[in-house]
């Protein structure tokens, strides 16, 4: 068992799930001109990405994806928001990204569960072929979902272990890092983006899941 930690609690989308990358393959299917396109990108990474002073501290990739999203509201163009509204609806839903591999080298060492706002995630995991390595998944709903306290109490509830020896790893610096961080978890980011948002002294930063070994071993 590496140094203090004994299990993991992965967050689900744009941890495991690679949404950007699904965006990107919606928004080819859109067929638009490449200056059409370029303004189009730069639009919904306004739309997807919240920020703190400028900076990014979360990422929701998955609201382009939702059913019910005003794409008149969010382009400002009714001919583009309908192209790209039919895009999305036929666009394939995300894979895991490559690096989620790693977990069956880490589930020799740690216990492995996830921790997520997706209603859908167990699914999810099942989707991705990945749900074998986590023995819990804890799905929360509001008003608990993260960073509240609630949440990250019900995943160490459900790993039966303290916080002190359960890290969170998890792609936003406003759900999953400054809520381990209240609740007493072992907070890593995964930054795939270099948003490079300044952390707390306690918390770690790695850009994808393969340093996580290492990272571990080190703590």
């Amino acid at each position: 068992m590496g140094g203090r930690i004994e299990a993991l609690l992965f967050d689900l989308d744009d941890t495991l799930g690679d949404w950007a990358t699904a965006v990107e393959n919606a928004v080819a299917l859109a067929g638009l001109a490449e200056d059409e396109l370029a303004r189009t990108r730069a639009v919904l990474r306004e739309f997807v990405c919240i920020r703190r002073e400028g900076l990014v501290v979360d990422r929701q990739h998955w609201r382009l994806f939702n059913e019910h999203l005003d794409w008149e509201r969010v382009l400002e163009d009714r001919v583009l928001a309908a192209t790209l509204q039919a895009a999305f609806r036929t666009a394939t839903m995300p894979r895991p990204y490559p690096d989620a591999a790693v977990l069956a080298e880490l589930g020799r060492d740690y216990r492995i569960g996830l921790l997520t706002n997706n209603p859908y995630g167990k699914t999810a995991l099942a989707e991705y072929g990945l749900l074998g390595h986590f023995e819990a998944v804890v799905m929360m709903d509001d008003p608990f979902q993260k960073p509240h306290r609630r949440a990250f109490d019900d995943g160490c509830r459900a790993m039966a272990l303290s916080p002190a020896s359960v890290a969170m790893v998890g792609d936003s610096v406003a759900n999953d890092i400054e809520g381990a961080l209240t609740a007493g978890l072992v907070p890593i980011w995964v930054d795939r983006f270099a948003d490079d948002y300044p952390l707390d002294a306690a918390a770690h930063r790695i850009e994808t899941l393969w340093e996580l070994p290492d990272l571990l071993r080190s703590l």
